[in-house]
């Protein structure tokens, strides 16, 4: 039951998170079919000209952020102290490495 509860405070936020912040124009995302970040859909990503985040569909708090010079790092949401605390993101490390 907690782990449903958690994961539906961190969706919230997720979403809380993404209207704040500059992600991926709806003409440049990924389809609904293909937004589980696959090696295939991760390598079919174009470089955009300011930096982009593509979210994990399966995964609520992992996605990949895309550079305009073509780097691609994977990404997770977390927080350090609870419900109440700020969202942070992590790197968890560069693609392809």
């Amino acid at each position: 039951m907690r782990d449903v509860v958690s994961r539906s405070i961190l969706s919230f936020h997720l979403r809380r998170y993404l209207c704040e912040v500059k992600v991926a124009p709806p003409d440049r995302c990924l389809p609904c079919h293909t937004s589980k970040l696959t090696k295939s859909a991760i390598d079919a990503i174009p470089t955009p000209k300011a930096d982009v985040v593509y979210w994990d569909a399966a995964v609520p708090a992992l996605g990949v952020k895309v550079t305009p010079k073509g780097r691609k790092v994977f990404i997770v949401l977390y927080r350090t102290g609870g419900a109440g605390s700020r969202l942070r993101k992590y790197t968890i490390g560069s693609y392809g490495a």
